[in-house]
């Protein structure tokens, strides 16, 4: 049970894998001498007005997945409070909502990578990782009990009863006689109250809105606009800016001749960054002609590197790394060398996936303003608390003296952890000081200048012994590391020292029994930016796991279903989600010619995932995917609904992925553009998408990129259970397929 002070609290405990929990936050109630007709905050988390409304902050940013309904959730679960009352809004930069969970869940992310995190966790108020919940089952149902706790002492202390006799019901307080009161009416006194050491929380039977399906509470908001994005911020003597940064990989800026371009409509100024020029002006529009002009009429010029690197010179940099790296060794079990060398049955195959952009439907934006001494930074991040940082620097003011307002974000992905958009948006604010400056990126710039998903190429062999058992397993994955300048430095991790192998961790290893196993990870550095994208390294790392299970099941004659299940004998959570896919698609039951079943497993941030995808050919030639089926189990399903909205969007993610998703360069610069290259999966190639969530398993495990990784696999193993060819490279646009 967490113990608690007055002014701060320490968290510990243990979860099932003996990891240690932790977490930490200040209480803040009000003074003594405050006014009863105004809002009382009875803790970092929770305000109750004198209306009876219940506003939660919630430290994890809303990009679509839920966040604020789900944490919400816990809260008022605890505080027994009614969900109609409830209201949300996001938390500012504070030490209070740092997430911890980026700190008590190994299960999630590497044991490496969290130590990293660790040396600066204070202050790091990241959404990622799938880490949400999972630090808000901590935090936000200590919020809540501790909260009803504290009405619960003012209304025994008011009627003069003792504690034990006081109940709540939906946020009214009760006893054994006539007492009533709303939580309104004791919110002032509770205020006044000692905060528990040891709050009690609810025992699971007692669950009103814990693993019940609810609704989205930013759902009206979003369907009437009344839902603030980034993009949708307005303040008064607000500027727009546009920006076009330097088209080619290590290319320079060149002359810039700012009085020519200050000349045309609209425009304000004219900045030069390190790698970027942009334009101030009254209207989006006349700051974005001013830099197409300003570049046709040559007032702008940009200089490329000379020996342009293009997609071909990576893909064979990513090749001699397979050929001659020594690498970091994820993994080492038994010897596999010595038993690929005896085994009855060996099979090799070598897979290559491209570098990925994120592509978030709004675009890259951020406003800022310095006024007062003070700078403002209004954006949708997952990581305000960089932006805060980045920012400040950008603008040569102190980061106490920079408040971070964040907004929707429509759509994240990993894309909105970065704060280069925020920091040129800081920079471009001084040199129109006390007005505030909107920088909108377009489409173009976005596609362009990503931190893009890594290009990988891997080459495995496996080894089946006389009884077609599979004996040994030997990967070498050759990818860029993912984490990108800012956050390495942000994390601890010093620039230009070798990758740490949590970049990667276990994201590339099987979870299957296999006695002999060996996998190295041979980091390769190229000049494409990366970064994280949804599901970071598991991404491609289950792709080539389970593409090439299913080759080896193939090769030993085996259904590939059956085949992993054997491999998983100790593994009971990980057979029970395959089953419970296996079942539910229909697996074993005969399809038509031309169509075809591919199944696929993986673990990753504490959930395990299972897919079946249902392909057949077309007319033309191509593949249509029918039907995908998504077993998962993440432990106690807080919102059943926003776990099938989560999968849903994960698996249509990862699908536009695996069928068109490629970023390419020529000349130095990316050849994508928008979304005419870059394609993503429109309405009538939509499958159809069944989500079954397992019973309460495991620990609490994570949603939001969990339902990404198995997708691609399934699709290729359906592929070839349709067609007999096997996919080894995506996306499948570019291998001829779709």
């Amino acid at each position: 049970m967490p113990q608690v002070s007055r002014r701060a609290f320490l968290i510990t405990g243990s979860a099932a894998s003996g990891a240690l929990l932790v977490g930490a936050g200040a209480f803040l109630p009000r003074r003594a001498d405050a006014q009863a007709d105004t809002p009382q905050r009875l803790n970092g988390w929770i305000e109750i007005a004198p209306s009876g409304a219940i506003t939660i902050t919630v430290a994890r940013v809303e990009m679509g997945q839920g966040t604020y309904t789900s944490l919400a959730m816990l809260a008022a679960e605890e505080l027994d409070a009614p969900w109609a009352n409830v209201r949300v809004v996001a938390a500012p930069v504070d030490i209070d909502h740092t997430n911890l969970g980026m700190l008590y869940s190994p299960d999630g992310l590497p044991g490496p990578f969290m130590r990293s995190v660790a040396r600066t966790v204070i202050g790091i108020q990241t959404t990622g990782g799938s880490m949400s919940v999972r630090d808000g089952w901590i935090t936000m149902r200590l919020a809540g009990a501790a909260a009803r706790h504290m009405l619960m002492q003012a209304a025994a202390t008011q009627w003069g009863v003792p504690l034990a006799q006081v109940t709540s019901n939906e946020g009214i307080l009760l006893d054994r006689s006539s007492h009533r009161a709303h939580y309104a009416e004791m919110v002032t006194a509770a205020a006044k109250v000692e905060p528990p050491k040891s709050p009690v929380f609810k025992t699971p039977d007692q669950y009103r809105l814990v693993g019940k399906r609810m609704p989205r509470i930013d759902t009206a908001a979003k369907v009437c606009g009344a839902a603030t994005f980034g993009i949708d911020v307005r303040l008064p003597n607000m500027v727009h800016a546009a920006i076009r940064h330097v088209p080619s990989l290590g290319g320079s800026v060149g002359k810039v001749d700012a009085a020519a371009i200050a000349r045309l409509p609209g425009v304000l100024k004219a900045v030069t960054l390190p790698n970027a020029v942009a334009v101030i002006a009254d209207t989006h529009w006349h700051a974005r002609s001013a830099l197409e002009v300003g570049e046709m009429l040559g007032h702008i010029r940009f200089v490329g590197p000379s020996g342009a690197i293009d997609s071909g010179a990576i893909d064979t940099m990513l090749t001699q790394a397979l050929e001659t790296a020594e690498g970091i060794e994820l993994e080492s079990t038994g010897d596999a060398a010595r038993a690929l060398t005896g085994a009855a049955k060996t099979i090799t195959a070598e897979y290559r996936l491209p570098f990925l952009a994120h592509a978030t439907m709004e675009p890259m934006n951020a406003t800022a303003r310095i006024q007062d001494g003070r700078l403002e930074v209004w954006t949708g991040s997952q990581a305000p608390d960089f932006v805060r940082d980045a920012a400040a620097k950008a603008a040569g003011m102190s980061e106490r003296r920079t408040t971070v307002h964040t907004t929707f974000l429509g759509g994240g992905f990993g894309r909105r952890v970065e704060t280069d958009v925020s920091a040129e948006a800081a920079a471009l604010a001084k040199e129109v000081p006390g007005r505030a400056v909107q920088l909108l990126w377009t489409r173009e710039e976005d596609m362009q200048h990503d931190w893009y998903r890594p290009a990988v190429a891997a080459r495995l062999h496996g080894a089946l012994d006389a009884q077609r058992r599979l004996v040994a397993w030997q990967s070498r994955v050759a990818a860029p590391a993912v984490i990108g300048p800012f956050l390495r430095r942000a994390m601890g991790i010093p620039l230009g020292t070798f990758p740490d192998r949590g970049e990667v961790g276990d994201a590339v290893t099987p979870r299957y029994r296999i006695p002999n196993l060996s996998v190295t990870w041979l980091p390769v550095t190229t000049p494409v930016p990366t970064g994280s994208w949804r599901s970071v390294s598991n991404s491609y790392g289950a792709f080539l796991i389970e593409s090439f299970v299913d080759e080896l099941a193939r090769e030993a004659g085996a259904d590939p279903y059956l085949f992993r299940r054997g491999l998983l004998d100790d593994l009971p959570r990980h057979r029970a989600v395959l089953d419970l896919v296996a079942d539910k698609s229909g697996w074993g039951r005969t399809l038509e010619p031309g169509r075809g079943r591919g199944i696929a497993m993986h673990e990753c941030f504490g959930s395990i995932v299972a897919q079946v995808a249902e392909v057949r050919t077309t007319a033309e030639g191509g593949i249509r995917v029918e039907r995908i089926v998504a077993a998962v189990d993440c432990g106690l399903a807080v919102n059943p609904a926003g776990i099938e909205q989560q999968m849903e969007g994960a698996i249509v993610y990862g699908l536009s992925a695996a069928l068109y998703g490629a970023i390419t360069l020529g000349g130095g610069a990316v050849e994508q553009s928008n979304f005419h290259d870059y394609e993503m999966l429109r309405m009538p190639a939509m499958p159809r998408i069944e989500t079954h969530i397992a019973p309460r398993g495991g620990p609490l495990g994570g949603i939001g990129e969990v339902g990404t990784p198995p997708v691609a696999p399934a699709v290729a193993n359906a592929i070839f259970a349709a067609t007999g060819k096997r996919v080894r490279t995506l996306p499948l646009r570019l291998a001829g397929i779709v």
